[in-house]
Order: C-alpha cells, then sequence, then structure tokens
C-alpha cells in the first residue's frame, strides 16, 4: 500500500509543471513569430518591387518620348535597395491598344504613323518589368514559403 500513496502523492504534486508548459509553448510561439517575420519582409520586398516599378514608370511618362530603356532602369533600380532585382525596360516601341468586353487591355505591336484596327494611330509605350526571389532567413520560412518569385510589370503609354 505504501507504493500507492507514494503514487498518488506524485500524480498530485504541481512542482515543475510550469517548467514543462514553458519547455512545451516557448518553440511553438518562437516558430510563429519567425515565420511572421519572414511573412513581413516577404511583402516588404514585394513593396520594394512595385516601388522600382512605379519609379521607372513615372520617371518615363515625365521624361516623355526622348526617354530611353536605360534610363528607365537606371530610375528604378535607384528606388530600391533589392538586390539582385532583375529590372528591365523595353521601348519606346510602337503598339495598337484595344480593349476587350472583359477590359482587358491588349497591345499589339505596330509602326509609327500606323493606324490601329479601331482607327486609332498607334501610340509609343515603354514596357517595365522587376522580378525578385525572396529567400527566406529562417529553415522554417522556407517551409511554409519557399523561394516566392515577387514580378511586377507596368505599361507606360508616353505623350
Amino acid at each position: 500500500m505504501a507504493g500507492k500513496g507514494a503514487m498518488r502523492r506524485w500524480w498530485r504534486e504541481r512542482r515543475g509543471i510550469s517548467a514543462l508548459e514553458f519547455a512545451v509553448t516557448v518553440p511553438v510561439l518562437l516558430a510563429v513569430s519567425f515565420w511572421l517575420v519572414d511573412l513581413g519582409l516577404l511583402e516588404q520586398a514585394r513593396d520594394n518591387v512595385t516601388l522600382a516599378v512605379n519609379a521607372g514608370a513615372q520617371y518615363a511618362e515625365l521624361a516623355g518620348k526622348s526617354v530611353t530603356a536605360a534610363a528607365i532602369q537606371t530610375a528604378g533600380q535607384a528606388a530600391t535597395t533589392l538586390a539582385p532585382l532583375t529590372f528591365t525596360a523595353n521601348g519606346p516601341s510602337y503598339y495598337c491598344a484595344s480593349t476587350s468586353t472583359s477590359g482587358t487591355v491588349t497591345l499589339t505591336a505596330s509602326s509609327a504613323g500606323a493606324t490601329c484596327a479601331d482607327g486609332s494611330k498607334a501610340g509609343l509605350y515603354v514596357q517595365i518589368t522587376a522580378s525578385y526571389t525572396y529567400q527566406p532567413l529562417l529553415p522554417l520560412g522556407s517551409i511554409f514559403l519557399g523561394s516566392t518569385a515577387i514580378n511586377e510589370q507596368a505599361w507606360v503609354r508616353l505623350q
């Protein structure tokens, strides 16, 4: 019977239970916290890629028809510190724009002074693209996020 009483005392003993709870919950809380940090950094990277494309588009709009692809690239890359960011600008080139019933705009390559299918003149456009691959900081982030490709694109009609 003495063994049975000792067993009851051991079962009712509460010393050390807090340490056990701490040991179980802290790794889970740290894992979730680190994953949230990686998620926040991913969103920051997306914002920076968008910022770079917008800066290139704004530069192209302000420079007008005399803009060069190299100048747009310089303006876009200067807007962010992401590395390695792949930033390209194509054009200026002439395109005819057409809008579908769903509102999607399609650009078709054309030539200067050409008349488009809708009767309008071909416009001078620049295409701007930026790509970045986000690598999570921690191994746990790569389990949930993996290597995430971030791509942004903009077309600017030059006046």
